[in-house]
């Protein structure tokens, strides 16, 4: 009896205990809940002041929506580049528009630094840092800072006295003395400056008709490093273009003209004087068929047709008003594309003649002054064979026969091999499974 209640006793004890202990517990998750409650709010309250605070002292700064164009990578051929005070520049892409010309006027540059006036320069050039280095190697650090100094200063003397020469030359109207004291300029290196370019184009162009290539390499170089520097002067960008545009007239290569003008007419479009040279140039050396691209290998085939000068873009114009076929052509869509005529579903193996009405609008408002008729020839499509290029097996209890599309293609040899069922396994991993041969 003693020992039960002793028991019961213990009992009572242990239950307390655990409900002590429980209700200790409650309270202290409470408590941490309450404190962090508080600590976030008090943090939201600072940072609530904080952000009205900073609201009230510094208001926010506008973002700056500068916007640089890279020329290298893919310049169109006409666009504008975004100066940070809102300054647009036009910029016609002049290795897309005259492709090839580039390089042309760089290895000009190239020829001019490497005459006798740019030689002996380096000579001389070679000739003070060798002394320079050996009052180094002596361990004179200050004669060789002073060579040095002097150095620098005889460059900009040499540079400075020979663009000086060029300069009054050219406003004497001495063309021929300028031209040549400029590329005496050129030749004593540090030529990045796009005056000098331009200021010697410009006296080739008006010395004689005779130096158009010369005239042409300058230009480019001109307008190349001027787009290119740090602060380009936009007074000179169309300038140098019309410059370079009356070289290719003086060429005779008038189709590279045109293409110029109409780059020049994308970039500024405000200007009539482009826009009526444009047209003037389209109509005196013809508005007419340039190119036929057939490609008999979609489906359908498609064909187009460029001319020498892009058609219109007006909303309201409509290739196929423009074009009629003979025999006619049911079935093909007739439309506008990259300046040309696109047309696709043209009968393959076959020729189309196509007749163009006089009147055909292209850009800045010249027109086809006479109907013009064009044979599109098309080929026969390129033999080929349209299959499931992938491995796949037939069932054993099938018919052996594989399913494909050929064009152009009388007869075709099919091999299909018989594989052991333990085998298939490997041999879809290191096999073909069929092959044609095509006769």
């Amino acid at each position: 009896m003693t020992q039960h209640k002793i028991s019961s006793r213990l009992l009572w004890i242990v239950i307390t205990l655990l409900l002590v202990l429980i209700a200790f517990a409650a309270w202290a998750f409470s408590a941490r809940q309450d404190a962090t409650a508080h600590s976030s709010k008090t943090h939201n309250n600072q940072t609530s002041r904080s952000a009205d605070h900073a609201g009230k002292t510094s208001p926010p700064q506008a973002p700056n929506h500068s916007e640089v164009t890279n020329a290298n990578n893919t310049l169109p051929a006409a666009s504008t580049i975004s100066k940070p005070r809102a300054t647009t520049v036009p910029v016609v892409n002049l290795s897309r528009t005259l492709p090839g010309l580039g390089n042309d006027a760089e290895n000009y540059a190239s020829t001019l630094e490497s005459s006798a006036p740019g030689q002996s320069f380096r000579k001389k050039c070679q000739d003070k840092e060798k002394a320079i280095l050996n009052a180094l190697q002596s361990g004179n650090t200050a004669q060789a800072a002073t060579l040095q100094k002097q150095y620098e200063s005889w460059k900009q003397q040499e540079r400075s006295d020979a663009l000086s020469k060029a300069d009054q030359a050219y406003s004497a109207g001495d063309w021929s003395s300028a031209v040549t004291d400029y590329q005496k300029r050129i030749a004593l290196e540090d030529n990045t400056d796009p005056q000098i370019w331009w200021h010697m184009a410009d006296a080739l162009q008006k010395r004689d008709r005779t130096s158009a290539k010369e005239t042409k390499y300058a230009a480019y170089l001109a307008y190349d490093r001027n787009i290119y520097s740090q602060k380009p002067d936009v007074t000179l960008l169309l300038p140098t273009l019309q410059i370079l545009q009356k070289a290719l007239a003086a060429e005779d290569d008038h189709l590279g003209e045109i293409h110029l003008l109409e780059a020049m007419y994308r970039a500024y479009p405000g200007n009539a004087q482009v826009a009526v040279d444009l047209k003037k140039t389209v109509m005196h050396y013809g508005f007419k068929v340039q190119k036929i691209t057939p490609d008999t290998n979609q489906f359908p085939t498609r064909t187009c047709v460029q001319f020498t000068a892009p058609l219109s873009e007006a909303p309201d114009f409509h290739a196929s008003n423009w074009v009629t076929f003979s025999p006619a052509q049911a079935h093909v869509a007739v439309v506008r594309e990259n300046g040309g005529i696109c047309i696709s579903g043209l009968p393959a193996g076959s020729s189309t003649q196509m007749h163009i009405r006089a009147g055909l609008p292209a850009i800045a408002g010249a027109v086809l002054t006479k109907a013009q008729t064009v044979t599109l020839s098309l080929p026969n499509r390129s033999p080929s064979i349209i299959t499931d290029t992938g491995r796949f097996i037939i069932p054993a209890s099938l018919p052996p026969a594989v399913g494909f599309s050929s064009i152009n293609i009388s007869r075709v040899k099919l091999k299909i091999n018989r594989v052991p069922e333990r085998a298939l396994l490997a041999f879809v991993s290191y096999s073909q499974i069929w092959c044609m041969s095509i006769f």
